[in-house]
């Protein structure tokens, strides 16, 4: 609760009461929604949330300059004791509760992480420090301290969020645990200062016979103390006590594989930790006690009496290979498989053949469209592509570096297809919203912004061969940029040690906003990923190529054709006016200026000019609320609207310099106005109106910068150049040109603009036509085009 009423106070007075009026009707459905969008402010809100994130980013660096002395000492361990159980049931009771649970959190501080070995450092006593919250712990001295730990891998995406009883499992009474070079830093609203670890690299946790505390004298305080005798069971009985539980299965097996060895007797504790890995998705772990069973079995000259255990292990090795996305050795272990259990390796080997097919570029477009479809937040099981770019130093960026075609890439070509190194969405929040303010770009992340940080700390804890691909992107302006790496990957040199702040940088800068590419309404929090391979494109507001997602997977196609050894362009923000795209892209550019043509031109229309369109633009649809009228409206008012919406047009025309082509922000007022003269042919019939609407539909794509034609030298449409920008929409209106000109008899015509539409969505998202019918099924048959398109 107490986190609640800090949300709700820091919010505008309006919002405040319509949260606590369905707080208290029990409208908790609404109650999600509301704190969800409080997240992400609108414009009346956000100079206040700007505000508050620049007092909490003060109020942070002065108490970090403080000593890390306490203020307040306890006077005993069971007096932290007693106060850490107390917030432990209060935490149980939110977590067994109905209700919405707000927590809050910051990204962008300042965090440390250890690169040392363990045996390059000391021991050192935990007394010289009081520290708060999260984990009550007992040093060898006696002495009762607080830990704070973030970032601790516990469950992997798709099995949810942890529970205390999971947190349990992991770190259950009487865990000895190893902490490098522990940081210690004045709490935010504590009274004392804070013992923090933000990197699971610093953690490790320590068997009861591990070399480095067989030294150690444990004071003993308590009767739950620590004593290495109690755990002296057998092979057996660890295996038992491991299989009664599931995130403690790994502990129980540890314990028993650390006391007793690489043996015949703990061969059953490897093969079963080497399942729960596999559950767990920790393929690499799961890989090395498949090897280590493998080596106790004498592979490959194993006794009849081990072919179950055998069995197991090659299924087991094939899983974790596929998990890790090493698809042709996973297909020969699936083969050597073949020979023992035909069942279990048949299946194996044709997902890996699908997989191996996808790294050429085919894919099945329509089976990933239905499955998006059929759940908008599914993680797709597919294999990534690299066309024909590569990544290169680009000596005119500075230290800047971008992607660049191998040789004549033609409009509609594949360039890339890459599975995110991590996601987050909206259904893994799991009735929680996390505030989180982020220092780096004064926002407020979204919670699916920061679950992908999670989620991502998670993978690279096993798959520490992926630090790299994920450390060496963009990490901001004041970091600097490490060298070049290929799509194809790099070796990791730089260790197994995960630092948690340069993550945060590189996920701020770098993540994508996602929406569903089956439906065109906006969900209310939208999914978070990370592309190792998307984000090495540079920027353009005017780009040569587009991204679209289907569910977790980012296909990169190009839009126009691309001479070899040019640079890729991509488009990191929407299409809006000038002024609202320079802000968006603040945090991406560094100086904040995008010299592509687009913007370039929009300058020189001058400072007053941009203004004065962006207030015409912001205005349109609440001024004139053109979704609201149709052929039940009176005609006066339709014809008021007309002549409206067209001053409105001449008044936006009017910012632009009279030279030039393109003027995207006229795109949506001419479909307005396109939509207006069909509302008045329905009421009036004259079919005129027909015509006046066609000529804005044309003159709406003529803005955005297509170009058509007739159909010449074997070409199957007619556009010889697709949209430049508010591709989605114009596809719309290339059907509604084709309905248009079959309402006035001209079928050749109305063939040669749906063929026009098709042809575009699969320049921008490949499918042909069956992902063309299906993604724009609702506009075809109500326009009666359906039926036409072959």
């Amino acid at each position: 609760m107490e986190e609640l009423n800090r949300l709700l106070q820091s919010l505008p007075t309006s919002q405040r009461e319509e949260i606590s009026r369905h707080i208290s009707s029990g409208n908790l459905n609404e109650v999600k929604r509301l704190l969800t969008s409080a997240s992400q402010p609108d414009e009346s809100t956000k100079a206040d949330l700007e505000q508050q994130l620049t007092a909490t980013k003060s109020r942070y660096e002065s108490e970090k300059m403080k000593p890390a002395e306490p203020l307040y000492q306890p006077h005993s361990p069971s007096e932290i004791v007693r106060g850490h159980e107390l917030e432990r049931k209060k935490s149980e009771g939110d977590e067994k509760g109905d209700g919405h649970l707000v927590l809050t959190t910051f990204c962008g501080e300042q965090k440390a992480y250890s690169t040392c070995d363990v045996s390059q450092l000391k021991r050192s006593e935990s007394r010289r420090h009081t520290v708060g919250m999260t984990a009550a712990v007992l040093d060898p001295q006696g002495d009762a301290i607080m830990l704070s730990i973030y970032n601790y891998p516990i469950l992997p995406a798709s099995l949810g969020r942890p529970k205390l009883s999971d947190i349990d499992e992991v770190f259950p009474l009487n865990t000895i645990m190893m902490i490098k070079e522990p940081f210690c830093r004045y709490g935010m609203m504590g009274q004392t200062a804070t013992v923090r670890v933000d990197s699971p690299t610093d953690i490790i946790l320590l068997q009861c016979d591990d070399d480095s505390i067989r030294q150690i004298q444990w004071r003993e305080t308590s009767g739950k103390m620590w004593h290495p005798e109690k755990f002296k069971y057998s092979a057996e009985e660890y295996k038992n006590r491991g299989n009664k539980s599931y995130l403690g299965a790994v502990r129980w097996y540890s314990l028993g594989i650390t006391l007793y060895g690489s043996t015949l007797d703990t061969l059953l504790l490897f093969l079963n930790r080497s399942q729960v890995f596999l559950k767990l998705e920790r393929y690499n772990s799961a890989l090395r006690d498949i090897d280590t069973v493998m080596t106790l079995l004498d592979y490959p000259h194993v006794k009849d009496e081990s072919l179950t255990s055998l069995t197991k292990c090659l299924y087991r090795k094939a899983c974790s290979l596929y998990g890790l996305r090493r698809w042709r050795e996973a297909m020969e272990t699936y083969g050597e498989l073949e020979k023992l259990s035909q069942e279990d390796s048949r299946k194996g080997v044709r997902q890996c053949e699908a997989r191996l097919r996808e790294t050429t570029g085919q894919y099945d477009i329509m089976h990933m469209y239905a499955k998006t479809k059929e759940n908008p937040d599914v993680r797709l099981d597919v294999a990534d592509y690299v066309g024909p770019v590569t990544v290169e130093n680009l000596s005119h960026k500075g230290e800047g570096r971008g992607v660049i075609t191998t040789r004549d890439v033609t409009a509609g070509e594949l360039l890339l297809a890459s599975r995110a190194v991590c996601v987050a969405y909206p259904s893994d929040n799991l009735n929680i919203s996390i505030r989180s303010f982020n220092f780096l770009n004064n926002l407020m992340d979204r919670t699916t912004d920061v679950l992908a940080r999670n989620f991502l700390v998670y993978q690279l804890v096993d798959q520490p061969e992926s630090i790299p691909m994920v450390t060496h992107l963009y990490a901001g302006p004041n970091r600097p940029t490490l060298p070049t790496y290929d799509f194809l990957g790099m070796r990791n040199t730089v260790g197994p040690h995960i630092d948690p702040e340069r993550l945060d940088l590189v996920t701020t800068y770098n993540a994508f906003k996602l929406e569903p590419i089956h439906s065109k309404e906006k969900r209310e929090e939208s999914a978070t990923g990370l592309f190792d391979k998307g984000s090495l494109f540079n920027h353009s507001c005017c780009p040569n190529a587009e991204w679209i997602c289907f569910g977790d997977v980012q296909m990169i196609r190009a839009t126009s054709d691309v001479p070899a050894g040019s640079e890729v362009y991509i488009r990191y923000v929407p299409a809006d006016d000038y002024v609202s795209r320079t802000s968006n892209l603040e945090k991406y550019l560094t100086p904040l200026t995008c010299n592509c043509p687009l913007c370039i031109e929009d300058r020189r229309d001058g400072q007053n000019n941009l203004k004065k369109r962006m207030d015409l633009i912001s205005g349109e649809e609440k001024l004139f609320r053109v979704g609201q009228i149709d052929p039940s409206t009176s005609l006066k008012v339709i014809r008021q609207t007309i002549t409206a919406v067209e001053r409105h047009g001449r008044e936006l025309k009017d910012t632009y310099q009279k030279h030039r082509e393109e003027k995207p922000d006229l795109f949506m007022t001419c479909i307005r106005l396109a939509f207006l003269y069909g509302v008045l042919f329905a009421v009036t019939g004259d079919i005129e109106n027909v015509k006046k609407s066609l000529e804005h539909m044309l003159e709406a794509l003529n803005h955005v910068g297509t170009k058509w034609g007739e159909k010449r030298g074997g070409r199957k449409s007619i556009i010889t150049v697709v949209p430049r920008h508010h591709q989605d929409n114009a596809i719309n209106n290339m059907i509604q040109i084709s309905a248009s000109y079959r309402t006035l008899g001209d079928a050749d015509k109305a063939e040669d603009w749906w063929k026009a539409a098709a042809h575009t969505s699969d320049i921008v998202r490949g499918g042909g036509i069956p992902l063309f019918k299906a993604q724009h099924e609702r506009v075809l048959s109500e326009l009666d085009v359906m039926h036409y398109v072959k």
